[in-house]
């Protein structure tokens, strides 16, 4: 920043400005959030023209208790990047359990709470346009060949049917990606890990990242 040409007091009055200016951004962002740390509602509404700095949009939750197994890791978190809203899930299944059953039955734990990892809303996510699903650590114990669905309600659990499946992966190995270009996704569906109908048993290990890309509708 060269302020050569401002002066010492301008200088100085510059800077102060930013800071305040960075100061009143950074409270809007974290607006949502709570004091625990918690949860996150969203951003509050702001004036037009307001940046709002991509670290302060990370927020948990989203989820059914079916999704939430011994690995106790499941969260959400959103950037904007040039008009892109990129939100991101990140999922270990371990204490999860596959029927066995049917492919494009849902994963969950044992039981009857329904076992979606996320629900797609336009307000927050965007008008989604790609959707991703990385494999961060091999799945081990039930099914593994893991595939990502969507289903219209959120009351799916452990050896229900899911209405379609976004992404098709095979077994997916650490560091394998997958995408969808053409989801058409609609919005207040609900995303879920869903298994190929093979062994039926409790998961020890697997860890997954699903990614949405999506953009808000031009005003």
């Amino acid at each position: 920043m060269d302020l050569t040409g401002i002066g010492r007091l301008g200088a100085a009055g510059y800077i102060k400005r930013r800071l305040i200016s960075w100061e009143a951004e950074l409270e809007a962002a974290l607006s949502g959030l709570s004091a625990d740390g918690g949860t996150y509602t969203g951003i509050a509404a702001q004036p037009a023209g307001t940046i709002i700095p991509a670290m302060a949009t990370a927020g948990v939750a989203e989820h059914g208790d079916g999704a939430l197994g011994a690995g106790g890791l499941i969260s959400v978190s959103r950037r904007s990047e040039n008009g892109t809203i990129i939100t991101e899930r990140t999922i270990d299944i371990t204490g999860m359990s596959a029927a066995g059953n049917t492919a494009a039955d849902a994963i969950g734990v044992s039981g009857t709470d329904p076992s979606f990892i996320g629900k797609y809303v336009v307000a927050t996510d965007g008008i989604v346009y790609k959707v991703e699903m990385v494999c961060l650590e091999a799945a081990v114990g039930g099914d593994t060949d893991i595939d990502l669905g969507i289903n219209s309600v959120g009351t799916v659990y452990i050896d229900g049917a899911v209405d379609t499946v976004l992404l098709d992966t095979g077994t997916p190995a650490p560091g394998e990606s997958y995408e969808n270009l053409l989801p058409a996704l609609t919005e207040g569906h609900y995303y879920y890990l869903v298994e190929n109908g093979g062994t039926a048993a409790i998961y020890t290990a697997g860890q997954f990242l699903i990614r949405t890309y999506g953009h808000a509708a031009l005003a």
